[in-house]
């Protein structure tokens, strides 16, 4: 009787629940965290490819996207819906904020 549960129980179970699979997908994750570990951060250190770092001023322009942003979708839902000053298709004004520019 133990034969025939312990013979279900393996041909229930998914082709990726095998020993040797398990073991691949152990080592292949363990290889991916240290290729993640040892990849430098391009806020922090300089790009391999164009040896470039963030200046102060577009950390501050990443800083203050959301807040930015909040602000103006309030000012255009005021404009637009409670005073009806604007029109709901007047587009909303683009941002020129200094993004991973060069410094000199």
């Amino acid at each position: 009787m133990e034969a025939t549960e312990s013979k279900q129980s393996t041909e229930m179970r998914h082709h990726e629940q095998t020993a040797s699979i398990q073991k691949t997908f152990v080592r292949q994750v363990s290889y991916l965290t240290d290729v993640i570990t040892d990849m430098d951060i391009p806020f922090i250190k300089e790009s391999l490819d164009t040896c470039d770092i963030m200046d102060e001023e577009a950390a501050k322009s990443v800083r203050r996207a959301e807040e930015l942003g909040i602000q103006q979708y309030q000012a255009s839902d005021e404009e637009r819906l409670v005073n009806c000053s604007k029109p709901l298709n007047d587009p909303i004004k683009n941002n020129k904020l200094q993004l991973f520019g060069l410094s000199d």
